[in-house]
Order: structure tokens, then sequence, then C-alpha cells
């Protein structure tokens, strides 16, 4: 306690991570005060959690600030708490092909999609975590080498994760193709210089090959709905809307 007290009679004045949410706390009478960023807030334990100057964290009772601090570390504890708590990584996954037949085609399907693995580094338990990815793939005609570029978005659900859990999501699987179109072989009578006649191989309609692809993926993980973190993997096209 008397630590804590100490610590808010100490101005700090620093440069910070361009990203953090830096706020100038003040003493429950508002005679002391100093700058950091709110990192955490255990609603339980009524204990704030801040990064200090030197990168260290720094825990108290929030009784300790003044009324307006107070209900800042309300209402942003959880939503900076779960951005510096959970690591978010990703990972590309396909499924065992399947082999799909069709009047002139031979296609390979592809089940594919992503990973996303959640995990708590704190001693904190969070839950009703939202999760909203977006899935990039590109697709390809058997005629044209050009691919369009598309994108899936969906909504995962965390309902709760422990201290020093990772749980794991998955995302919708996309039907990622290769496969090829047989062309359409005519044969056409001739007649050579000589009076032979002859059958010749004309293509009445061409064929091609296809590979579609999962370029990328965008995951943000939302509380109260606002995005607390994201991650990307892969290559993030941009598609244009006319």
């Amino acid at each position: 306690m008397r630590q804590a007290i100490a610590l808010l009679g100490i101005v700090f004045l620093t440069c910070f991570d361009a990203s953090a949410e830096i706020r100038r706390f003040q003493s429950q009478d508002k005679t002391k005060s100093f700058f950091a960023e709110l990192t955490g807030y255990d609603a339980k334990t009524k204990r704030v959690t801040v990064r200090m100057k030197s990168g260290r964290k720094s825990s108290f009772k929030i009784d300790l600030l003044s009324e307006n601090d107070q209900k800042y570390v309300v209402a942003n504890g959880k939503r900076l708490a779960v951005g510096n708590d959970i690591r978010l990584s990703l990972r590309k996954f396909q499924d065992k092909s399947i082999k799909k037949l069709a009047p002139r085609t031979v296609d390979r399907v592809y089940p594919s999609g992503y990973t996303i693995s959640l995990s708590n580094r704190s001693k904190n338990t969070y839950t009703d975590l939202s999760v909203n990815y977006t899935l990039y793939y590109q697709v390809q005609g058997y005629l044209k080498p050009e691919r369009e570029k598309k994108m899936s978005t969906g909504n995962l659900s965390c309902e709760k994760i422990v201290a020093n859990q990772t749980v794991t999501l998955h995302t919708e699987k996309l039907d990622i193709v290769s496969g090829k179109l047989e062309p359409v072989i005519k044969y056409v009578s001739k007649t050579n210089a000589e009076g032979i006649s002859y059958q010749e191989p004309v293509v009445a309609k061409p064929g091609g090959r296809r590979k579609d692809l999962l370029t990328g993926c965008k995951v943000e993980i939302l509380v109260d709905g606002e995005v607390v973190k994201s991650e990307t993997d892969g290559t993030i096209s941009v598609i244009e809307t006319k």
C-alpha cells in the first residue's frame, strides 16, 4: 500500500510507444499525479495495473485514484487488458482433398481455412470475447489466367479463457480448387493434294487449367464492440468496389 501511495507522488514525463494510451492519473485528492498506460483492471479484487516509464508494471487499489480516473479504469480496463494479455496467432490449414468429376472437368477440392489461437499470458480470466475474421482468396477460371480476388467474413466467440490457457478457434472452410477442363475436339473431313481424305482434329471448345489460392487472413478481437487486437497473415488484397 505504501509503495502504491508513493507511486502516486511521482510525475513521470517520458516518451511511450505511440500506440499506447498514455494518461495522467491523479490521486483521490488530486494532489499527486503520474503518467502511465492502463493495462488492466480486475473488478473482483479492485486492483488496477499500469505500465510505467521503464516498462515495469505496477498494481494498486482503484480507490487510490480520483473519481474521473476510476471511471476511466472501469470503462476501459477490460478492453486494454485483453489487448495486452491475449496473444493472437494464425495458421493456415488444409484438409484432405476431394476429387470431383463433372462433364469435361476433373477437380481436386481442398477445404482450407485458418486456425486462430488465443493465448492468455496473464493470471486473469476473460469472458465473452468476440473474434471477427476475413479470409482473402483468389479464384481462377479454366480459360483465363487472371484470378478474381474475393473475401469471406465471419464471427467466432470465445466464451471463456482462463489464466495461461490457449483457446483454438477455426474459421469456415473455403473450397480451394485445383483442376482442369478438357477441350472438346471435333474431327473434320478434309482432302489433301493427292485427293486422299483424312480427319483433321479441330478444337471446338478450348480447355484449360485452374488453381485457386487462399492468400491471407485478418483477425480482430473485440471487447464490447471495439477492436482491441488484430493480426494478419499472408497477402491481404484490397478488393476494389465500383
